[in-house]
């Protein structure tokens, strides 16, 4: 990412949610500061014991949620619902990672996100890892085992593309890790969201 340290990088990926959310024409509300999986660590007020969460990125791609993570985790859910009471309505639509690359963030997200807003929410299929059709099939079966959650896509017109990949550009610490030739051939136009059946 070419950030100097955790704390840098998280400030410019604040910055980057900020930007990306202009491009889309969303106004900004919230960030809730969590530290990112691959920089928590072990240590907490009863354990002295030192040494990271997820200590590499097979760790944070496992799909695999540390027990040691309970405790950020009820602070999503509390921070959820008093989004859900103060902020929505029954016709917001909440968006949220399907959990395709099977990051634990993203997993924690989905799941917490499924649990507070249920009928309310939109999953996507994360990007890059969406490419690999066993990691997405495999995803979809695992969370959708009932055929509750219906996909809805499409193509999108040419102008809307364009604004996709400004938004994802606004990320500049993570695009050379995701792709390393830029973001030329990437596929903007193919989208496909899962909702719930009505």
């Amino acid at each position: 990412s070419g950030a100097t340290s955790a704390t840098a990088l998280f400030q410019a990926r604040k910055k980057e949610d900020v930007r990306a959310l202009r491009a889309l024409r969303v106004n900004y509300f919230l960030h809730l500061d969590h530290i990112d999986a691959l920089f928590r660590s072990n240590q907490t007020h009863a354990d002295n014991q030192g040494g990271v969460r997820y200590p590499g990125f097979d760790t944070v791609f496992s799909g695999h949620v540390s027990p040691k993570d309970k405790p950020i985790i009820e602070v999503i859910r509390k921070t959820f619902r008093k989004i859900k009471k103060y902020h929505t309505n029954r016709n917001t639509r909440v968006f949220a990672p399907l959990g395709v690359g099977n990051h634990v963030d993203h997993i924690i997200v989905h799941n917490e996100v499924s649990r507070v807003f249920s009928d309310q929410v939109v999953f996507w299929e994360d990007i890059p890892y969406r490419s690999n059709s066993e990691r997405l099939f495999s995803r979809i079966a695992a969370v959708n085992p009932r055929r509750k959650w219906m996909a809805r896509g499409g193509f999108r017109p040419h102008g809307e593309a364009d604004t996709k990949k400004r938004a994802i550009e606004a990320y500049r610490t993570q695009i050379t890790g995701l792709y390393q030739n830029g973001l030329n051939g990437v596929d903007f136009f193919h989208e496909v969201f899962y909702e719930k059946k009505i």
